[in-house]
């Protein structure tokens, strides 16, 4: 009978969990019985850092570098790189197979730079932060960037965003300062800032902190 309730019991706290809407099942390698886990709103990336954890990849201390594991989750970078690589060789490409297959790199990417000692979440802000800094805000900037693409003779299209903000793209394939610049790749405007400083700044607040 205290199997039966039991059973009944776990049952109606599954009803009650999914009326909330946060739970995942996770099946164990026995496959005989299931957990119920619930799970706050929370980033993607969160949910990448926490699988690692519970697969037991322990997370290193910040600010500290890990190289053996670093090593070691470069090369299943690579391995899921590969895989991707491979996908575009064939002659009709799955879209759902290289959705999974990029999305494996980006999962194991993520790990990759936890383990040079950084919060990937701070890391991903900032990169994004870098990349919005592209986008020309005001007519200053719109002007500055023009005057800019100009002198260095390069052929662009000024497209205002429905947000408001001008993205500037490369209207052919062209070089600039020796680099090239496939048609439609945004441009970096002279507002544009690299994401690198930033996260040097906050590695250095890392270390101070320890």
């Amino acid at each position: 009978m205290a199997n039966i309730h039991d059973s009944v019991a776990a049952w109606i706290r599954f009803e009650i969990l999914q009326s909330v809407g946060y739970y995942r099942w996770i099946n164990e390698k026995t496959n005989l019985k299931r957990k119920i886990v619930i799970m706050s709103q929370q980033s993607i990336i969160k949910r990448i850092l926490e699988w690692n954890e519970s697969a037991g990849n322990k997370p290193p201390v910040l600010g500290t570098m890990d190289v053996e594991a670093l090593t070691l989750q470069l090369g299943f970078v690579g391995e899921e790189y590969i895989e991707v690589v491979d996908e575009l060789a064939v002659l009709e490409i799955d879209t759902v197979k290289m959705a999974k297959e990029i999305g494996d790199l980006v999962f194991t990417a993520v790990e990759a730079i936890r383990r040079l000692g950084f919060d990937p979440e701070e890391v991903m802000n900032l990169v994004c932060d870098s990349n919005d800094s592209k986008f020309a805000a005001n007519t200053a900037e719109i002007a500055q960037a023009t005057e800019y693409f100009n002198e260095k003779r390069v052929a662009f299209l000024a497209e205002t965003l429905p947000n408001g903000l001008v993205v500037f793209r490369s209207s052919k394939d062209q070089e600039m300062d020796g680099k090239l610049l496939l048609k439609g790749k945004i441009l970096k405007a002279p507002c544009h800032y690299k994401a690198e400083p930033a996260i040097r700044e906050y590695a250095n607040r890392l270390k101070a902190a320890h």
